[in-house]
């Protein structure tokens, strides 16, 4: 990794005579001296952490310099860095960093989109299948209901043909119970040769109920 960092150092000379004795070349010692101590400190952080630590490597740098700088009759008012400007081939890898970092959380953010879509759908789904089990529950209870009180009718209008035939036959003294049998054995016999070219029946002869028939309509 390389960056290109330019710091600035302001001094003051306590001690002339240390600052002309102890170096040779004040401001080219100071130079070197401050060009080590960045290279020490930002050789061991990474990319990322020397341009976001600014104020912690200000302050590493003074701590490293300021002992050597005072024996050289120097005092350090303060540090700075100006500027840290990594080459051009990593700001382009920092950018295509970036970009696939955009990408990523765009995926994650379409991602949670679409799962909240297909939470929804089949929560809708699911709601939609209640309600229609349901529908077709209330249907079933509405029909079943409906046959119910329908044979109630049906058994009730039985009841009372059964009661009038009854009263009819009074006067023939002949069983009530005896004719309705009789006229469902008609009926069904009807129901067999309907849409029949032809067909052979055989009458069973049961509790002489077609023979109550015929003396019922004999005598009438």
């Amino acid at each position: 990794m390389r960056v290109d960092v330019h710091p600035a150092l302001f001094y003051r000379i306590i001690d002339a005579r240390r600052a002309v004795y102890e170096t040779y070349d004040l401001d080219h010692a100071v130079s070197k001296l401050v060009q080590t101590a960045l290279r020490s400190i930002i050789g061991d952080m990474g990319l990322d952490d020397t341009l976001a630590s600014r104020e912690e490597i200000e302050r590493g740098l003074e701590a490293r310099i300021k002992g050597i700088c005072w024996d050289w009759g120097l005092d350090i008012v303060s540090v700075e860095l100006l500027e840290i400007t990594p080459t051009r081939e990593i700001q382009n890898a920092m950018h295509e960093q970036l970009e696939a970092e955009r990408v990523r959380r765009a995926d994650i953010v379409d991602a949670e989109g679409m799962r909240q879509q297909q939470k929804t759908i089949s929560e809708g789904s699911a709601q939609a299948e209640v309600t229609m089990a349901r529908g077709y529950a209330s249907e079933r209870v509405t029909v079943a209901r409906a046959q119910a009180q329908a044979r109630e009718l049906l058994a009730q209008a039985e009841a009372d043909a059964l009661r009038e035939v009854g009263s009819a036959l009074e006067r023939f003294g002949e069983d009530p119970t005896r004719f309705m049998i009789g006229l469902k054995y008609i009926e069904a016999f009807t129901s067999m040769a309907i849409n029949a070219e032809r067909r052979q029946l055989f009458l069973p002869y049961e509790d002489d109920v077609l023979g109550g028939m015929a003396d019922v309509i004999g005598s009438a």
